[in-house]
């Protein structure tokens, strides 16, 4: 009884620590400023709907600036990079949460998205003729 209330206790200990560094505390739900927080550093895709044509593809959140970066083939054995910024500010209409850029010629639409166990979704969202669209995980040992 006592070995079986232990196991009880502990898995809905390490339920409830999941949750919290998830951002889906029971009972109260993630404000913009913990999405912000959440939000921090650099992602890269781990699940794309569109086919990848780049050799690298990121998303870097700071805290005033959203910067996106893809590598493509430049020819002759180069790398063309392609960086697009701009300031942005976190939104909410009903359920949908959005990253909305300030700066509207920097080709970065409004990016639709959730944080969900530690991964960013993007449900939405366009960057140049990229499609942002799918599952981004942080990248490991990049902090803006």
């Amino acid at each position: 009884m006592r070995f079986s209330l232990a196991i009880l206790v502990t898995c809905s200990a390490y339920s409830l620590a999941e949750q919290k560094e998830a951002g889906d505390a029971p009972g109260k739900k993630a404000s913009l400023e913990d999405d912000l927080k959440s939000l921090q550093g650099a992602w890269n895709p781990a699940k794309s709907e569109a086919k990848l044509r780049e050799f690298t593809f990121q998303i870097e959140v700071h805290k005033n600036k959203l910067l996106i970066s893809y590598g493509r083939d430049g020819g002759g054995n180069m790398v063309q990079i392609d960086n697009f910024e701009s300031p942005f500010e976190l939104k909410q209409a009903g359920e949908k949460r959005r990253i909305v850029p300030m700066k509207k010629d920097a080709s970065i639409s409004q990016i639709t998205y959730r944080i969900e166990k530690g991964r960013l979704i993007v449900a939405d969202g366009l960057c140049g003729i990229r499609e942002l669209k799918g599952v981004w995980e942080r990248a490991v040992g990049l902090v803006p």
